[in-house]
């Protein structure tokens, strides 16, 4: 085993600032490099939210094997509809936390959310999301600048009519029946644009996280074989702890604007444990300079290094396979980098918005007389006309927003989830490696 349960009780305790044997536990500075005193909780996942059972004995379970496929969609409607408005009900790639009769702790897609995403009930469940969704109430402010603004030009009209000193300001329908095909073609471009952003994001994310699976999978292979010392397999372990904090780093601090999660968890920086863990030091305060900044290459050169040095058993070609993985993580990292760095061009967007609020801005004044030709009172077609126009507001609106959503992917993407993913697959390799060093004889399996 890598550590007693002595130690890992010893480390929660100091976390906690608990004591033991009734003596208070100071927490400790640094770790040792060897494998007994790794702490067990940096091989931890990213915490997820409390998962709230449901009282078994109320009228539709959360059992899905004890549903009918009627009361299975009426439960969704009913969840759908009873929401909390402050939850995220809707967003615009994954499940909100929470959502739906699924786990509270995983917005990820499996068959059962595909089986839900694709029901018939969608059409009756997403109509909350008109009200309460993400996407709505980020374009709120917007429409309700744009119903007033409406509102008001519908009473100057009004008084216009009626008093002939005032210019009456009325534009033929005919230009934004003309302009609205440009607007929509601009929209759609914009909405294009973002979206292949998501996808290419989307794509660079799950190359890394293969290729750290790979370059893990290729080094418990590896190390397996009977040329490997013990020492070396203590080596292995702990790189592979270094390449789950670098996955970490990439996922929950590098690429969104989490803050320093890992050290508000453990109390070190992430690129700290790191280092230690791919080259077996006590600190890495003698490797890297407490005022720099550094980024995940410095994590896959240390791994590579630390590979080099405390793996002298692995051939010259096993070494190269090595490097090519993480090589592939350089690659769609930097690729990563240049969608975080670079959005679309701001001049595009910038008269996106601008024709957008100056076609939504006029369209009163060419709704006014075509409505107030039709001789109803003044209330009935003001109304018509604010309504007109904040319904074209939103859906102009939420199209432009969610591009913007998107445009920028590992905002809205669930890192945290690959991570854990990524974490379950450890947890299961690293049982065999154990399995296979114990079969060696060399340690009881952990």
């Amino acid at each position: 085993m890598l550590w007693s349960v002595e130690r890992e009780s010893e480390i929660k305790a100091e976390r906690n600032g608990a004591e033991i044997n009734g003596a208070p536990v100071t927490p400790r500075s640094s770790w040792a490099p060897t494998g007994a005193n790794l702490r067990p909780e940096l091989w931890m996942g990213t915490p997820a939210a409390p998962v709230t059972e449901s009282d078994p004995s109320a009228p539709l379970s959360c059992d899905p094997s004890r549903l009918t496929p009627m009361q299975r969609r009426l439960k969704d409607v009913l969840e759908e509809i009873s929401r909390p408005i402050e939850m995220d009900a809707e967003r615009p790639v994954m499940f909100a936390q929470g959502q739906s009769r699924l786990c509270a702790d995983d917005p990820g897609f499996d068959f059962e959310r595909w089986r839900l995403h694709t029901s018939p009930s969608r059409y009756i469940r997403l109509l909350g999301g008109s009200i309460f969704g993400v996407t709505f109430r980020r374009v709120v402010p917007a429409v309700v600048v744009l119903a007033l603004i409406s509102w008001l030009s519908c009473i100057y009209e009004n008084a216009a009519f009626n008093d002939p000193t005032l210019l009456q300001i009325r534009l033929p329908i005919l230009l934004f029946e003309l302009t609205a095909p440009a607007l929509t073609l601009l929209l759609v471009f914009r909405s294009d644009n973002s979206y292949s952003r998501f996808k290419d994001g989307s794509v660079y994310l799950w190359e890394i996280t293969t290729s750290i699976r790979s370059y893990i999978r290729r080094l418990v292979g590896w190390t397996s074989s009977s040329r490997t010392t013990a020492d070396e397999r203590v080596a292995t372990e702990q790189i592979i702890l270094a390449c789950c904090l670098l996955h970490q780093w990439i996922m929950n601090e590098y690429l969104r604007d989490n803050g320093p999660m890992h050290e508000q968890l453990h109390g070190r920086k992430v690129h700290e444990d790191l280092l230690c863990a791919a080259l077996g030091v006590a600190s890495s305060s003698e490797i890297i300079d407490g005022q720099d900044t550094p980024t995940p290459y410095l994590g896959l050169t240390a791994i590579i290094l630390g590979a080099t040095k405390r793996l002298p058993s692995l051939t010259d070609q096993e070494r190269v396979g090595l490097e090519d993985e993480l090589g592939d993580v350089a690659s769609n990292l930097g690729q990563c980098e240049r969608l975080l760095r670079q959005p679309i061009p701001l001049g595009y967007e910038r008269s996106t918005i601008r024709f957008l609020w100056m076609w939504l801005l006029l369209l009163p004044f060419a709704l006014v007389p075509t409505f107030a030709d039709m001789n109803w009172p003044q209330e009935t077609w003001s109304s018509l006309v604010v309504g007109s126009v904040t319904f074209l507001g939103i859906v102009f609106l939420c199209v432009e927003d969610i591009a913007v959503q998107i445009e920028q992917p590992f905002g809205i993407l669930p890192l945290d989830l690959c991570h854990n993913w990524l974490m379950k697959d450890v947890a299961r390799t690293r049982r065999l490696l154990s399995w296979s060093s114990y079969e060696r004889g060399d340690s009881p399996p952990s």
